[in-house]
């Protein structure tokens, strides 16, 4: 009778045990449903509110954060200025360029899909480049010192090398996402 009871009370703790886990479990897929609903809203009320202000301003030029950016808000606001600049909604549009953001760009997972390969570059004079610099050092949040990617070190050096790339001193440099000649226009 012994042996009985003993077997009894393990079979009534693993069935508790399984109860637990299965309850557990449920929880997990309802908090991880409302996770994905939640994220679903937040990227159409993004989506809509990028939409709107495409509408208003009616771009001929737009210049949108690398899709492979490290930072989660720039993947997301990329991804809805993709959808607002849509080409069947925005034949306007002549150009779509994406830039990229020390720290941020270079320092997500190397990939195919995360590369920035840039196509395009604005050349700088060094007057150019000085007020890219003190434009720079105005989010005084952002700057931080050399070594670190976002000071004003690191950002010459980029532009220097962004530059000497294509015989220049120094530049900008972007990915074409898609560039439109009408006729005898050109961007």
């Amino acid at each position: 009778a012994a042996e009985l009871n003993q077997v009894v009370a393990e079979l009534k703790t693993r069935y508790a045990a399984e109860i637990a886990a299965r309850k557990k479990a449920e929880q997990n897929a309802r908090y991880a449903a409302e996770a994905v609903e939640t994220a679903a809203r937040e990227t159409a009320e993004l989506n809509e509110a990028v939409a709107r202000a495409v509408s208003r301003i009616r771009p001929e030029i737009a210049f949108i954060p690398h899709r492979g950016d490290l930072h989660g808000d720039h993947k997301e606001t990329a991804g809805a200025a993709m959808v607002a600049l849509r080409p069947i909604e925005q034949p306007q549009l002549k150009a779509l360029y994406a830039y990229e953001t020390l720290s941020e760009t270079e320092w997500n997972t190397p990939s195919a899909d995360n590369a920035f390969l840039p196509n395009h570059w604005i050349a700088l004079g060094e007057e150019d480049l000085k007020k890219k610099l003190e434009a720079f050092c105005c989010y005084q949040t952002q700057v931080r010192p050399f070594p670190h990617p976002r000071s004003p070190e690191a950002v010459t050096a980029l532009a220097r090398l962004r530059g000497s790339t294509v015989g220049e001193c120094a530049a900008e440099s972007f990915m074409v996402l898609r560039q439109v000649e009408r006729g005898q226009e050109a961007v």
